[in-house]
């Protein structure tokens, strides 16, 4: 390990392989990429962005709201454009941005493993604004933050961008959960409540 395990997170107990593809429901591919991790005890503790993310509630230090909303799951994606969303991202903290809905889907070919031909897989990608005296919405090393409304709603997971276009790409939370679902055996995911 490197510099003594100081960076060890904690064991892989499953994972979706790294940008692995998988059928949706619709039989529409999607890429996924997750890990689920047994946490190493000793980093178990009130951590990100001098403790302004601690628990399960993102937004006590961000938002003028007089509550905290805990993050939670949906099964859609059903922000309106226009919306405000948020990321709490290793590089660049928590971040906000307008939401201009769906830019475009990616379609990556993928050779067919069942004979001659190709299969597609869907990246979802979308158009974000932030004013031009502030930061960017997210940076190298933001990868994996959640994406969420301000009501703590996740609606995916980061998984890249095009600077110059101002454009995000994102893992839908339902496709997680749907493909954790699948490789675990699992009959329900959810985000954990908040901590007591």
């Amino acid at each position: 390990m490197l510099n003594n395990g100081a960076y060890y997170l904690g064991h892989v107990v499953a994972g979706s392989g790294m940008h692995r593809t998988r059928l949706d429901g619709d039989k529409c591919r999607v890429t996924v990429d997750w890990a689920l991790i047994r946490m190493s005890s000793n980093r178990i503790y009130r951590q990100m962005h001098e403790d302004h993310v601690s628990g399960n509630n993102g937004f006590h230090y961000y938002s003028n709201a007089s509550h905290n909303p805990p993050y939670h799951g949906g099964s859609t994606l059903n922000s309106r454009s226009g919306a405000t969303i948020h990321k709490s991202g290793r590089s660049t903290s928590m971040t906000a941005s307008l939401y201009h809905g769906l830019e475009s889907v990616q379609l990556d070919r993928l050779k067919s493993d069942k004979g001659p031909g190709y299969n597609f897989s869907i990246i979802w990608i979308y158009k974000t604004a932030t004013p031009e005296d502030s930061f960017s919405f997210a940076e190298p090393g933001d990868s994996g933050a959640w994406m969420t409304r301000m009501d703590g709603k996740v609606l995916g997971i980061l998984t890249g961008a095009d600077e110059r276009q101002s454009t995000h790409y994102f893992c839908r939370i339902s496709d997680v959960f749907d493909d954790i679902k699948d490789i675990t055996g699992a009959v329900e995911v959810r985000i954990a409540p908040t901590p007591v």
